[in-house]
């Protein structure tokens, strides 16, 4: 020391750095304020340095599908914001699940044939879940109509059926086909052996339906004679008789036979 000499010390702020680690079996991101962090879009860790004492605020966010499911490694955290103090190094994990998927409807009558018109009920086991459905042919959404009571089948068609409710992925969609067929014609009196003419009458436990027959041992169509009243039998017969109806399968072929005894 010779002479006067000025001396100037300069001190950084320590730096530390910040880990966050996304796990689950869903996905999402998160950002960080200050900025620096950013986890998600490129991947799922990732990293930044701080000066010592910055209060860093991370938040969630899923993605579509996915729902936050906590933190770890926060000094406090609320809902989907985790909040850290850069007084050391820190890691924190954030954590993403797939939303839970609503069940799909069942239906109250199974898929089937049937001789009946049928009312059908849907339900769904996901309490406050609404259900939506179709039965054009088409793949219910949220904007299709929303079962409200008993669905009257009353010609063939497919039910098809989804659940959906808040905070829940949309469920499966379930389907049933109803088919409606014709019941087979019935005749009065029943077939057999006779000493004098029959009036034979037909009826048919399905609803709405045309029966058409004939009397020469050919099997009948649409184009036979349809039946209007009773038919005369003097001779021995063989009737067969088909019962249809508009929007379900046409019957099987009911047939009897009446045999006229010698006196």
């Amino acid at each position: 020391m010779n002479d006067a000499r000025a001396i100037t010390a300069t001190f950084l702020l320590d730096r530390h750095q910040l880990g966050v680690t996304l796990t689950g079996s869903g996905s999402g991101y998160v950002v960080s304020n200050p900025v620096g962090v950013n986890c998600g879009p490129y991947g799922p860790r990732c990293f930044n340095y701080y000066d010592y004492g910055t209060v860093v605020t991370m938040s969630a966010t899923p993605d579509p599908g996915s729902m936050f499911a906590g933190w770890t490694g926060c000094d406090s955290f609320s809902g989907s914001s985790c909040t850290v103090t850069m007084t050391a190094e820190k890691v924190v994990t954030a954590a993403f699940m797939p939303l839970p998927r609503a069940a799909a409807p069942t239906f109250s009558v199974p898929a089937g044939t049937y001789n009946q018109p049928q009312s059908v009920a849907l339900s769904t086991t996901t309490n406050g879940a609404t259900i939506y459905y179709t039965t054009d042919g088409s793949t219910p959404t949220t904007s299709s109509p929303i079962y409200s009571g008993l669905i009257t089948v009353t010609r063939t068609m497919t039910i098809q059926a989804m659940a959906a409710a808040s905070g829940m992925l949309d469920s499966t969609v379930s389907s049933a086909s109803f088919t409606l067929q014709a019941a087979a014609p019935t005749f009065n009196p029943p077939a057999g052996s006779y000493l004098l003419p029959q009036r034979v009458s037909m009826s048919d436990a399905s609803p709405g339906t045309t029966i058409y027959y004939t009397t020469n041992g050919v099997t009948p169509t649409t184009s036979s004679t349809r039946y209007t009243g009773p038919i005369l039998i003097i001779t021995t017969t063989t009737i067969k008789a088909i019962a249809v109806a508009d929007g379900w399968s046409q019957s099987p072929v009911a047939s009897a036979k009446y045999t006229m005894l010698l006196p």
